[in-house]
């Protein structure tokens, strides 16, 4: 099983993930007793808060990050690195399917473990960066974002559309 996760990417480069969730973590669950009632739950392209809410949608933010992003995301690649053949798992049409040979089947396999890792890193960012810029501007101090979201979001889009494009031309 891990010689096959090894055919698609270092193994090393799950410690991104990894680490992104212990410190958000960290982060949520050490600042939140200390934190007002109100936070700000949503801001605007310029990084000021626009909305403020219950501190309790932080701990549903960091709950998403945590159980929808990162589990999730974890046992699907490894499940998918314990598959033999993969192209049973392919949704295309009938007879494109039966027509993919195992090597085009290992070659989108290991595509689409990269599009997991990819997508999984990008939007456990994102969520992070906001969780972290929600904490500090309720504790009244200045957003740290910058062009650092945008900059996230753009990868996020620009990494799955590119790696989706890299799927349809194993297909071929």
């Amino acid at each position: 099983m891990l010689e096959r996760l090894r055919r698609a990417y270092p193994l090393k480069l799950e410690l991104i993930p990894l680490l992104l969730v212990l410190w958000t973590s960290y982060v949520v669950l050490t600042a939140f007793p200390d934190l007002p009632t109100q936070v700000p739950i949503h801001l605007n392209a310029a990084g000021e808060a626009d909305r403020w809410g219950p501190r309790g949608l932080l701990l549903l933010l960091w709950a998403v990050q945590l159980g929808l992003v990162y589990v999730p995301a974890t046992l699907l690649g490894l499940a998918f690195g314990l598959v033999e053949d993969f192209r049973p798992l392919i949704n295309l049409p009938g007879k494109k399917r039966e027509g993919l040979t195992a090597s085009q089947g290992e070659g989108i396999r290991v595509w689409v473990l990269r599009l997991l890792l990819v997508t999984r890193v990008l939007a456990m960012a994102l969520l992070a960066l906001i969780l972290y810029n929600s904490i500090r501007m309720a504790r009244g101090e200045e957003a740290f974002m910058g062009s650092l979201l945008w900059v996230l979001v753009a990868a996020l889009v620009a990494g799955t559309l590119f790696m989706m494009w890299r799927l349809l031309r194993a297909v071929r």
